[in-house]
């Protein structure tokens, strides 16, 4: 006999349900669905979302330690249906479940039985059907079930598993199932507009038995303003002319709305009819590309871009002015080989929304004959930075289909000759060299190479050096030894050779490596008061070998900070600030080369006292009545090298002195002032004096007194 674990349900005649099995006693009784702690088996089933028409779920059974699994079913349900037994998951008696396969190539049923020895585990897959199907059931007369038709979540995988341990068990579990929503809209591209855009997209694919795509939305970046639309086009209003915007799409079927698009990219709605761009326009050398571009608003159709290198002084506003045989106003020929005098681009129907063109300055000089102006000479380049620009002619029709031709002009800035290095620096190194250093100068055009050259001449010849790129060091050499020679550097670039730098300190080359520079001369104070030294000295007769690249002066006292001032080669004084008056310092100069310091002139000397600084945060209260002193306060200041011995406080009126209100104070910084008129505005004026002399005042704003 063969046995079988899956029990039956079926009606009888008189309309209660029996349980029918072939094996006795062990024939199991159907059980409801049975909670996931329950099942004797770990069931999954994958996948279960993003569902279409003919997907395949696979379910999967491993039976628990000691079970036998005999038997694997699944159906097709009702998302909101109770599957708890044989007749509720039988389509002819409960009506739950499909009875037939609801597309091609998909499933309504499908079982399968174990062997013995493979009892661990079974597996199926199911194809899972979009679309509907009606029948007549024994217990709910006519049902309908529809999967992926109006709802995606209507409709769940019901797996009936027959196993058993030492008694039979009919398990049913459950699978919600997702079908696809729509995929999103794909190419979204938006064309500007008087505060509106037109914005266009791909489709996105069918998808297989799923309902199709009934309407897209449209929405902006910023401002979330939106259009709806069947089609693959609309048109969103209400923008702002000047602000950029992206737009995303959402696609929307009877299951539901897509993910949005990939934005579009930025468009800035304007009440222009056209945008022109070009880049670059400034720093620019003869046989520079630039490239223009134009987008029309939409509506409007670009038929014709035609640009031509004019002068910058010409008005340029119809066809005559824009041709060379005509106006004289445009170059005639190209600047120099390689480069354009006019370049057109025509559009093609389809294709009439936006254009680009790339153009190539020339830089140079076009003498010609115009029908107009006679003989006329238009000139480009570094001599004339500013001289010439692109004007571009377009032609064009509105969203009313009016002919446009209109003429716009782009400035050009070319670029100039590098400027001249500063003045270089030199070490001597072996023999007849020196090796000369600079630092790159501001130049519009990439740098191209340096020239350096020596003086005095060695034999009538000038000696020097050349580096290419953005090199700033060569060596010069077949120079005479002990013979102190100046160098200057200069820069080339595309747009031309720029000017000579200064020239360098002497240097005389020798055998003997360059050493420390000697010390400065004439070390001297100018003035020392008020915090600051100023000093001077004398550059030295003997930089050894090496350019001089800075001096440094120092001012030290014992427990203070060091203070300092650092100037570089050509100024011969400084300004030491921050030390304290009436306070002796040590002051020491050095000269700085490649090679180190020198060992440094030294003196001493010490700051003048000065009056103290004025006072500040000057400021007044009064407590208790109308009758009470005014407290004046402020904050004491710098005392300038000599103790502050007094402070006087005075107040004014309408800005006229009080007589007779005044304090003074021997070290606090407050006094009070008895006697005010009440109800009155005053300011305090408060005074420092020290062994120098009184400060200048510090003074309150405006205080009234108590009514």
């Amino acid at each position: 006999m063969i046995r079988t674990f899956r029990s039956r349900l079926v009606a009888v005649s008189t309309g209660v349900l029996l349980t029918a099995a072939t094996l006795g006693s062990l024939a199991p009784m159907a059980q409801a669905e049975t909670v996931a702690g329950q099942i004797p088996a770990t069931i999954t089933a994958s996948p279960t979302t993003g569902l279409v028409s003919g997907s395949t779920v696979t379910v999967s059974a491993t039976a628990d330690t000691n079970w036998n699994i005999y038997s694997l079913r699944a159906r097709l349900c009702k998302s909101d249906a109770v599957i708890n037994n044989a007749g509720d998951f039988s389509p002819t008696l409960g009506g739950n479940c499909v009875s037939a396969p609801l597309a091609n190539n998909t499933d309504s049923d499908v079982t399968v039985n174990t062997e013995p020895g493979s009892r661990g585990s079974a597996s199926l897959d199911f194809k899972v059907g979009a679309g509907s199907n009606t029948f007549t059931t024994q217990y709910d007369g006519s049902t309908t079930i529809a999967c992926g038709v109006t709802s995606a979540t209507g409709c769940k995988l019901v797996v009936e598993m027959s196993a058993t341990n030492l008694a039979a068990r009919v398990i049913y579990t459950s699978f919600p199932l997702t079908y696809a929503l729509p995929a999103a809209p794909t190419s979204v591209t938006a064309a500007w507009g008087n505060a509106k855009a037109l914005v266009s997209w791909t489709a996105p694919a069918s998808q297989q038995g799923l309902p199709a795509v009934t309407s897209y939305t449209v929405t902006s970046s910023p401002g979330s303003f939106t259009c709806t639309t069947a089609t693959t086009s609309c048109e969103v209003p209400s923008l702002s002319n000047g602000t950029p915007y992206t737009f995303s799409v959402v696609a929307t079927n009877a299951l539901g709305d897509s993910s949005a698009s990939t934005p579009s990219t930025a468009v800035t709605p304007s009440s222009a009819h056209y945008v022109l761009s070009a880049t670059p326009t400034t720093g620019l050398v003869s046989g520079n590309t630039v490239a223009q571009s134009v987008t029309m608003s939409s509506g409007y159709n670009l038929y014709s871009v035609r640009t031509r290198l004019c002068l910058a002084s010409a008005t340029i506003n119809n066809a005559g002015d824009f041709s060379p045989t005509l106006g004289g106003n445009c170059a005639a020929a190209p600047l120099a080989s390689n480069t354009n005098n006019d370049v057109t681009v025509t559009t093609t129907a389809g294709n009439r929304n936006a254009a680009t063109l790339n153009f190539k300055v020339g830089s140079g000089t076009n003498t010609f004959t115009s029908q107009y102006d006679g003989s006329k000479t238009v000139a480009c380049g570094p001599s004339a930075p500013a001289a010439c620009a692109l004007v571009t002619e377009l032609s064009y029709t509105t969203a009313l289909g009016v002919g446009k031709v209109v003429y716009t002009s782009t400035a050009l800035t070319y670029a100039t000759a590098p400027a001249a290095p500063a003045a270089p620096t030199g070490v001597r190194n072996g023999t007849g060299a020196v090796t000369v250093s600079w630092t790159a100068p501001a130049s519009d055009s990439t740098i191209t190479g340096y020239t350096v050259e020596a003086s005095p001449q060695v034999a009538s010849v000038t000696k020097g050096c050349t580096v290419a790129g953005n090199v700033t060091s060569c060596s010069v050499t077949g120079l005479t030894n002990a013979t102190s020679y100046t160098f200057k550097v200069k820069a080339t670039s595309a747009a031309g050779v720029g000017a000579f730098s200064a020239n360098s300190q002497g240097i005389a080359p020798s055998a003997t490596a360059a050493a420390v520079s000697a010390n400065p001369s004439g070390f001297a104070v100018d003035t020392a008061s008020n915090g600051t030294f100023v000093v001077h000295w004398t550059a030295p007769t003997d930089n050894r070998g090496s350019s001089i690249i800075s001096y440094t002066v120092t001012a030290t006292k014992s427990g203070e900070t060091t203070r300092s001032c650092t100037v570089n080669f050509g100024t011969n004084s400084c300004s030491v600030a921050n030390v304290v008056n009436g306070v002796k310092y040590t002051l020491k100069l050095v000269a700085t080369n490649s090679k180190g310091n020198s060992t440094g002139s030294s003196l001493t000397n010490k700051l003048t006292t000065a009056a103290p600084d004025a006072p500040t945060g000057v400021s007044a209260t009064q407590t208790g009545n109308s009758t009470s002193p005014v407290k004046v306060s402020w904050t004491k200041p710098n005392t300038n090298g000599s103790t502050i011995t007094l402070y006087t406080v005075t107040a004014y009126r309408n800005n006229v002195l009080v007589d007779g209100k005044s304090c003074t104070s021997g070290g606090a910084a407050n006094c009070t002032i008895s006697g005010l008129t009440k109800n009155t505005t005053y300011t305090f004026k408060v005074t420092a004096t020290n062994g120098a002399g009184i400060s200048l005042a510090g003074v309150s704003s405006g205080y009234t007194t108590k009514a």
